[in-house]
């Protein structure tokens, strides 16, 4: 094939182990077996990524290659869907949980994943914005998403995926509820809410979590919602996702749609989170965007 025009390369010197000069060095060699030009910028402030695809964009790149984890793809693509036509999203997984980027089928060894892409086809995928916010594959409300706040960077660069697991186990069993307000197209459920979760597809990660035929690209969101707040039953809720089986569930409240609003029901603050970072507190306002966003994904 033909050599692309240009990639910027925005990078989170935070995020993954390898030193961030090698790294950089490896990308400009690599990338340039497929790019004609190739320039790279560090993000220095919590934000910064979304500035630097306005840049991409102003300067004329035709590519953005996102060095991080899942933080900063969100970041990015706050940025890309400002533009009716933004440049195309290359994942060089380099965070601890690299979510997206497992669900598009992306290598995670950083030495293979640019080789493995089809750079003649990306393809394009949803993503849902809440209140504005961009978030690519997770919206969820409960004690399992604000126990991955609580973990350390220390601990994430120490023990990586597994310090998320760890802390999870550590907060299962809090007995914590809401009392929610829930209208999806039209389709409503009001009452008490142990975990409340929003997925763009049927994967989260390499895991399935319905035997839908819910791909990254249909223009829908996929929402669950579980009402027990009994240990067995998050449990069981756990076995049934990792079979595929949770919207066939009868303790699991199962809807899909386009538009989501959310609204507590009492007066306390309610935090939600997206793509594992802290999100806006209710009522919030889900829509998805389909047809913006292109992602180059592994050839088949």
């Amino acid at each position: 094939m033909d050599k692309l025009d240009s990639i910027l390369v925005i990078a989170n010197p935070e995020s993954g182990r390898s030193e961030s000069k090698e790294k950089e060095d490896y990308l400009r060699t690599k990338l340039s077996e497929y790019f004609k030009y190739v320039d790279v910028k560090y993000t220095e402030r919590k934000g910064h990524a979304t500035d630097l695809v306005k840049y991409a964009v102003e300067e004329g790149f035709t590519s953005i290659c996102s060095v991080g984890g899942d933080g900063t793809i969100a970041e990015i693509l706050q940025g890309l869907i400002e533009f009716d036509n933004p440049p195309a999203l290359l994942i060089y997984p380099a965070g601890t949980g690299n979510i997206l980027s497992q669900a598009l089928g992306y290598s995670q060894n950083q030495n293979k994943v640019i080789d493995q892409l089809d750079y003649e086809n990306p393809k394009k995928i949803d993503i849902g914005l809440v209140n504005g916010k961009a978030f690519s594959f997770l919206l969820s409300i409960g004690n399992i998403s604000e126990s991955v706040h609580e973990v350390s960077n220390e601990d994430k660069e120490k023990f990586g995926f597994f310090a998320y697991v760890s802390n999870i186990f550590k907060n299962i069993g809090n007995d914590k509820q809401y009392n929610l307000s829930v209208e999806l197209d039209g389709k409503k459920y009001e009452g008490n809410v142990d975990h409340l979760v929003v997925t763009m597809s049927e994967k989260l990660g390499p895991i399935k979590v319905s035997n839908l035929d819910a791909s990254c690209d249909d223009g829908m969101m996929n929402l669950f919602i579980l009402k027990d707040k009994s240990l067995w039953t998050k449990a069981r809720v756990g076995i049934e996702a990792f079979f595929g089986d949770v919207k066939n569930s009868d303790i699991v409240e199962f809807m899909r749609g386009k538009k989501l609003t959310i609204k507590n029901l009492n007066d306390d603050q309610v935090h939600i989170d997206i793509d594992g970072d802290q999100g806006p507190d209710l009522p919030i306002e889900v829509e998805v965007v389909s047809d913006k966003i292109k992602v180059y994904v592994p050839k088949k």
